[in-house]
């Protein structure tokens, strides 16, 4: 799968995908370019979606 796929995958199931903080990349011992190859998903709870938006009769 591609990368770009599984991040819309994610931010549909109301995740966010971030960089590692910089506090994480040290206890990681990874550089800062290292880092933009890994993402992580973050769900938050609770879960909020997107509400559809609904227009009465015209």
């Amino acid at each position: 799968m591609e990368p770009a796929n599984i991040a819309t995958y994610y931010k549909q199931l109301a995740c966010s995908v971030k960089l590692a903080t910089p506090a994480e990349r040290q206890a990681q011992g990874i550089t800062l370019s290292e880092a933009g190859q890994m993402r992580r998903a973050v769900m938050v709870a609770p879960v909020e979606f997107s509400k559809t938006k609904r227009r009465g009769p015209a």
